[in-house]
C-alpha cells in the first residue's frame, strides 16, 4: 500500500511533468509563429507578420524572443511607442540580454532619449564587455550628447582590441569635426579615402567642413560624390540641400530635402528644414505642415513651434497660432520673442491693450529687444497713444531699428 505523502508525491509530479510538457509546446509553437512571421515580413506583408508575432506572443507570454520580433516590426513602422513598449516587456522577461538592452538603445536614440540610450547601451556593455557592436553603439550615443572625449576613449578601446574598422575612423574624423579640429578632422578623412575611397561618410565630412569654410561650390562637389558613392545616404542630400541654399539654388535645395526624408523621415530636424525652404518659397501652407510633422516628432521643439506660430498667422490661422504662442510662454516665459509673437497675434485680432500688455512683458525680458518695442509703438498708435507709441518707436530708431523709420517720419514728426 502507498502512502497518503508517496501518492501525493507522485500526483505532483504528474501534474509538472504536465506542466513542463505544456510549456514546450507551447513555446515550441510559438518559434513556429515567430518563423511565419519572419517569412511575412521578408516580402513586405506587415499585417500578416504582426499577426503572426502577436499569435507567438499569446501562445506563449514569457517568450522574450517574440515580444522582441513584434518590437522590431514596430520599430521599422515608425511606430515607436508600440515598440518600446514590447522592448520593455522583453527586457523585463530576460533582463540579462545585452542584445534586447542594445536594440531598445537605438530606439531610445531615434527617439532622442539619449540619456535614456546610454544607460541601456552601458547595461549591455556591462552584461557582456565584448559587445563590441554595442560599444560602436556607445560612441553614437557620446557623440549626440557632446560627450566627445568619451566616445574617443571608447574608439581608443576599440583600436587596441583589435576591433576599428572604417567605421571608427569615420566616427573619429565626426568627433573631430564636431569639437571644431577642423584639420584633424580633413586628416582622417583623407586617411579613409586613402585606403577606401568609397566612403560616403568621409566626403560628406569633407564636405561639412567646405561649408563651415564657406566653400559652397565645394561643399557641393564632396556632398555629390558621397551621394555617387551612397545613392541612400540621406544625409548627404540633406546636407547638399544646404550648399544649394547658400548658392541661392532653392529649388535644387528643395529636391535634395524631399529625397532625404523620402530616404529616412526620422532625421532629426528634416522637416523643419524644409518647413523653412517653403516658407522661403512663400509655399507657408506646407511650411506649417512640415513644422507640424516635426513636432510630432519632438514636442518640444521650439523653433519649430515659434515658426509654426508664425507661418500660422501669415496664412490667417491667428486661432492656431495663439495655440502655439502660448505653449511656447507656458514652456519658456523667460524669452523675450515668446511674448511678441503673442503680442503680433493679439494685434490682428484688434485688441491693443492686451497686445500692447504682451510687448510690455518681452521688454520686461529683455529690454533691448526693440522688435518688440516698434511693435508696441504701432500698437499704441493704434490705440490713440500717440505720445507712447512715438516714444517707442525713437527708442527703436536710438537702438538702430530702422524698420521703425518710416511709422515714425509718418506719424511722429510733431511730436
Amino acid at each position: 500500500m502507498y502512502s497518503v505523502k508517496y501518492l501525493m508525491i507522485i500526483l505532483l509530479s504528474g501534474m509538472l511533468l504536465n506542466s513542463a510538457t505544456a510549456q514546450d509546446a507551447s513555446r515550441i509553437q510559438a518559434i513556429e509563429l515567430i518563423e511565419e512571421g519572419d517569412r511575412h515580413r521578408q516580402v513586405g506583408q506587415w499585417q500578416l507578420a504582426e499577426a503572426a508575432y502577436t499569435n507567438a506572443i499569446e501562445t506563449d507570454l514569457s517568450f522574450a524572443d517574440a515580444y522582441m520580433k513584434r518590437a522590431a516590426l514596430y520599430a521599422s513602422q515608425m511606430q515607436s511607442e508600440k515598440a518600446m513598449a514590447d522592448y520593455d516587456r522583453a527586457i523585463a522577461l530576460n533582463p540579462f540580454s545585452e542584445f534586447m538592452y542594445d536594440k531598445r538603445a537605438k530606439l531610445k536614440m531615434l527617439a532622442m532619449d539619449y540619456t535614456g540610450a546610454l544607460e541601456d547601451v552601458n547595461k549591455s556593455i556591462s552584461i557582456n564587455p565584448n559587445a563590441w557592436e554595442a560599444r560602436y553603439h556607445r560612441v553614437e550615443d557620446l557623440i549626440a550628447i557632446g560627450e566627445y572625449e568619451a566616445a574617443l576613449s571608447d574608439l581608443d578601446t576599440l583600436q587596441q582590441t583589435g576591433h576599428s574598422d572604417t567605421r571608427s575612423l569615420e566616427q573619429t574624423a565626426l568627433i573631430y569635426y564636431l569639437m571644431g579640429d577642423r584639420e584633424s578632422a580633413t586628416q582622417f578623412a583623407d586617411s579613409i579615402l586613402q585606403s577606401d575611397f568609397q566612403s560616403a561618410y568621409a566626403y560628406d565630412i569633407k564636405g561639412l567642413i567646405s561649408l563651415q569654410n564657406e566653400e559652397y561650390s565645394q561643399a557641393f562637389e564632396y556632398f555629390s560624390k558621397a551621394i555617387k558613392t551612397d545613392p541612400q545616404y540621406a544625409m548627404a542630400y540633406y546636407n547638399r540641400a544646404l550648399s544649394h541654399k547658400y548658392l541661392g539654388e532653392h529649388n535644387a535645395a528643395m529636391e535634395d530635402l524631399n529625397t532625404a526624408i523620402k530616404l529616412r523621415q526620422d532625421l532629426t530636424n528634416i522637416h523643419y528644414a524644409r518647413a523653412l525652404m517653403r516658407k522661403e518659397l512663400g509655399d507657408i501652407h506646407g511650411a506649417v505642415d512640415d513644422y507640424s510633422k516635426e513636432l510630432n516628432k519632438d514636442e518640444e521643439h521650439i523653433d519649430a513651434r515659434y515658426n509654426r506660430a508664425f507661418a500660422l498667422k501669415v496664412a490667417g490661422d491667428f486661432t492656431a497660432a495663439m495655440e502655439d504662442a502660448q505653449v511656447l510662454i507656458d514652456m519658456d516665459p523667460t524669452t523675450a520673442r515668446h511674448w511678441n509673437i503673442k503680442g503680433n497675434i493679439l494685434l490682428v485680432f484688434g485688441d491693443f491693450s492686451d497686445a500692447i500688455d504682451a510687448y510690455s512683458a518681452a521688454l520686461a525680458r529683455d529690454r533691448t529687444y526693440y522688435p518688440a518695442r516698434y511693435n508696441r509703438g504701432l500698437a499704441y498708435l493704434m490705440a490713440y497713444l500717440p505720445k507712447e507709441g512715438c516714444a517707442d518707436l525713437q527708442e527703436s530708431l536710438d537702438g538702430g531699428y530702422q524698420q521703425a523709420k518710416i511709422p515714425y517720419d509718418q506719424f511722429c514728426r510733431e511730436f
